[in-house]
This record gives C-alpha cells, structure tokens and sequence, in this order.
C-alpha cells in the first residue's frame, strides 16, 4: 500500500469513527452547514460534511440516484400531480429490505449547474430550513427523492421557476404560498 493510499484511508476511517456519526446527529437537528461545522469535535471542511449528508441520505433511502431505478425491484410510473406539477414519479415494489414508499424525480444538481442564476433565485425563495437542506446536499444531475412535505414545498416553489426558463412562481399564479 502507498503512504498515499494509506493517509487516505486512514482518513476515512478517522472520519467514520469521528465526525460522520457527530454529522450525521446535527443534520437530524439542523440542516445549516455552518452549525454543524461549530458544534462537531472534529473539524471537517463544507464538501466532506455534504458528502457525509449524501451517503446518509442515500443509506435511509430518503435520496435514489437515477441509476438505482434500473435495479430489478423498482417500476416507473408516470404521473402529473395537479397540486406540486410534478411530472414523474417511481414506485418501489416490496420485496423483503424494501418497503413501497413513493419518489419523485428532482433535477436540482442539472439546474444548478447550467442555469446558477435560476438555481439561485429558487433558493431564495424557500423558507430558511428548505434553503440550508438544498444547500447541504450535493446534488447529482438527476436524482429521486422520496416524496414527504419538506420535497413537496420545495417543488411547489421549484416547479414555478423552469416555466421557459422565466421566474413564475406558482404562488404568483395560483396563490400557493411558499411556506405551505
């Protein structure tokens, strides 16, 4: 094994047996990066603190990347939801490790890489603790994101800002607040 090979993993490991597990508690309290940063023992730089919320949220299977569907137990299903103007979703089948549970296909890490400006306007748009939640997750062009009321507001604001790339919010149209 090379010394480079071996700071790594030894990296690794201090980092499992360290921080992850402190990170992984202060996200279930906070979901700002900063405070997480303040309150952990160890200190731990903003990109292995988002890496450390991605690996948690894919174990929970709160987060899917778009390749996992391709697994066996998953079918798609192809939807429009009225209320959020969402357009895709996947069902997981039951099986024996997975229980049915709904998700939604989300292009954040797309938008916020071709199109910063309108990923930015977006987040100001959320309420603080959607807007920490978006900013710690380093998101991957297309993902799936199991479907509960943080997702939901989050896309009722979302879905309102890629009407033709133009900021239409659907609270502007609709009256759907942003908080709701």
């Amino acid at each position: 094994m090379s010394n480079e090979h071996f700071k790594k993993a030894l990296s690794n490991f201090t980092h499992e047996m360290g921080s992850a597990p402190e990170i992984r508690a202060m996200f279930l309290v906070t979901r700002n990066i900063d405070k997480i940063k303040n309150e952990i023992t160890f200190k731990v730089n903003d990109d292995r603190i988002r890496q450390t919320v991605m690996e948690y949220l894919l174990e929970k299977k709160v987060l899917l990347r778009k390749d996992y569907i391709n697994d066996a137990s998953f079918e798609i299903k192809k939807v429009v939801n009225p209320e959020t103007f969402t357009s895709e979703y996947i069902k997981v089948k039951t099986s024996d490790n997975v229980n049915k549970s709904d998700y939604v296909e989300v292009d954040f890490g797309n938008v916020k890489k071709n199109n910063y400006a309108i990923y930015k306007l977006f987040l100001d748009r959320l309420i603080d603790d959607d807007k920490d939640y978006m900013d710690i997750i380093p998101w991957e062009d297309f993902m799936y994101h199991i479907k509960n009321d943080r997702i939901k507001r989050i896309l009722n604001v979302y879905e309102g800002i890629k009407v033709n790339n133009k900021i239409i919010y659907l609270e502007d149209i609709y009256g759907i607040s942003k908080d709701a």
